[in-house]
């Protein structure tokens, strides 16, 4: 093919664009190792350097304006949000591990580091989301549905009404029970190994996928909540669950662009108590506890306690140290 300057375009051949991408991936490796390395060994000269060849590689301020437009309505400024950011970058350089290093994933990743980052991110904001739904004071009230008495309405409707978020998914044409993939986002794994749970519920397939469908519903659940309080509002809006005002979850801001959650900032002077309010695991709580109540701040995987994969208990020992350091105690 010739371009309008008269020179031929030579297109690369998918293989070629292959091997260029391993290449550029075994190059940022090698230098998130020797960053690993270096801050280990307290090298701070060897570390900025092999920072510098990562940033090189995997500019990580390329992706910022994609992540500070979705939400910026919770930072005062943009580089408040761009320190935050780079901090998560380097967290991310530091707890990345290629993958002849780390446990068989079950979800069958690449490992590449780009995909792990981008984890992180999604981790991280999705938390101070609920760290800002945590902030608002429910008062106690009957839940509506059920007629028992709740203290935090918007809790008792996760654990115990889920099937506001699968009523409201029908609304946009997607049936919970045939569901396998998140029709909503792409951060969502499929799980490739069945759960023994399912076992004698029907052949490989049917246990593989009923497996995916409780992740799923998991996934659904932790990150795309808001649908199950807009469905609740909806249908009783004297019973709001976010503030004692009826009204919906977001408004559109003054550009007319972007959509602000209404969770207002209310602190709690007590950071147990910030921790407490977020969208805690039952594995997190046990963690908590045998924290608070035994003073152990020594936690090893336990199998029998935990009733969880290794894989499974970082993902959840991970997710608190951020939570953690959302409210202001150290991870």
């Amino acid at each position: 093919m010739v371009n309008d300057s008269g020179y031929k375009r030579i297109r690369k051949t998918k293989e070629e664009q292959q091997l260029i991408n391993k290449q550029v991936q075994l190059k940022l490796e090698e230098a998130i190792i020797g960053y690993q390395n270096a801050i280990n060994q307290e090298d701070h000269r060897s570390a900025n350097k092999f920072y510098q060849d990562i940033c090189d590689v995997y500019p990580p301020l390329d992706f910022v304006k994609v992540w500070y437009k979705k939400y910026k309505h919770f930072y005062d400024s943009r580089e408040d949000f761009t320190q935050d950011y780079l901090y998560v970058f380097c967290k991310a350089l530091m707890k990345w591990q290629p993958r002849d290093k780390r446990p068989e994933s079950r979800y069958n990743g690449t490992g590449e580091f780009k995909n792990y980052f981008w984890s992180n991110l999604n981790n991280y904001y999705t938390n101070i989301v609920k760290f800002k739904a945590a902030g608002i004071r429910n008062i106690a009230v009957v839940c509506p549905i059920c007629n028992k008495q709740t203290q935090t309405l918007s809790t008792h409707l996760l654990n115990h009404h889920p099937e506001l978020l699968w009523e409201q998914l029908a609304v946009m044409g997607h049936d919970i029970e045939k569901l396998y993939k998140c029709p909503l986002c792409k951060s969502h794994k499929l799980p490739q190994v069945p759960d023994p749970v399912f076992d004698g519920m029907g052949d490989p397939d049917r246990i593989l996928f009923l497996t995916q469908n409780s992740a799923l519903r998991k996934h659904l659940l932790s990150k795309h909540s808001p649908l199950l309080f807009e469905k609740f509002n909806d249908s009783f809006p004297e019973h709001d669950t976010m503030n004692v005002k009826p009204s919906s979850n977001y408004f559109i801001d003054d550009s007319g662009d972007n959509e602000i959650n209404v969770y207002d900032n209310v602190e709690y002077s007590d950071p147990v108590a910030k921790l407490w309010n977020t969208n805690l695991s039952d594995i997190q709580k046990q963690i908590l506890e045998l924290i608070l109540i035994s003073k152990n701040k020594k936690i090893i995987y336990q199998p029998d306690v935990y009733n969880c994969t290794m894989e499974e208990f970082e993902d959840h020992m991970d997710d608190l140290r951020v939570k953690l350091n959302i409210c202001g105690l150290e991870g």
